[in-house]
């Protein structure tokens, strides 16, 4: 279980430097923002931090939702990710 743990917050540390480093050099509203953003969710998901989860997950969707049609599979897997098991 140890292992598993550190995995995840190795994951959370290269998600999160993911993010700092498009944040740097994108719009805030930049779909690949969004891409990191669902895998902060993701991550805090697969940890159990599914209100922490939700939070970063809807911060996606409203991206996706800017920039991509209405019927595009991205935003339909970003609201399916929103929804805690």
């Amino acid at each position: 279980m140890k292992d598993v743990k550190a995995e995840y917050d190795r994951a959370f540390e290269y998600y999160e430097r993911s993010l700092k480093l498009r944040e740097k050099c994108l719009p805030a509203d930049h779909p690949h923002i969004a891409t990191s953003l669902n895998n902060i969710a993701s991550a805090y998901c697969a940890k159990g931090g599914y209100d922490r989860a939700f939070e970063w997950h809807e911060r996606s969707v409203k991206i996706r939702e800017k920039y991509l049609p209405a019927n595009h599979p991205h935003i339909a897997i970003a609201l399916n990710d929103t929804v805690p098991v």
